[in-house]
């Protein structure tokens, strides 16, 4: 029946490890092609795994079909689609939502504007830090900028 439930533990899909992006996988990868000069001016050990990921899901689209997660990466969104990104008015729909979240609802949605804000300059500054100090070395999809790669990933 196409009405199966379930459960939130069940097992439905197991990935091989060696197929999955992890902080091993990243620094695997990253260490190679990071020159040393950068790396002990930036050492890649000592970002966390969240930096970590996001270079090397960066690389990896910079790869095209030559990487190992094409098509995992070619399943997610051309444009960011978190509530703090601004591309393509993403940021103006998360903050209209929040306003019909508090107008229409009767939530309270009181500093959550400024909440989104933050967290948008934060994963600015995040992303030009990465980009600034790893940008160079990582693949970019032609006709992109490393900053808006990683800004992507």
């Amino acid at each position: 029946s196409t009405d199966a439930k379930y459960s939130q533990e069940e097992v439905l899909l197991r990935i091989p490890l060696r197929a999955q992006m992890t902080r091993s996988t990243a620094l695997a990868t990253l260490l190679p092609i990071i020159p040393h000069n950068v790396l002990v001016r930036a050492p890649l050990h000592e970002l966390d795994d969240a930096a970590l990921l996001v270079l090397l899901l960066a690389h990896e689209r910079g790869s095209g079909i030559e990487s190992t997660f094409h098509p995992y990466i070619s399943s997610l969104p051309l444009v960011p689609s978190c509530g703090f990104s601004n591309s393509n008015g993403v940021r103006a729909d998360a903050l209209e939502t929040i306003s019909i979240m508090g107008v229409q609802l009767g939530m309270d949605v009181n500093g959550w504007p400024g909440e989104l804000s933050k967290a948008g300059d934060r994963a600015h500054m995040i992303t030009e830090g990465l980009a600034r100090d790893y940008g160079g070395y990582i693949n970019v999809p032609k006709g992109m900028t490393p900053f808006a790669t990683l800004q992507w990933a």
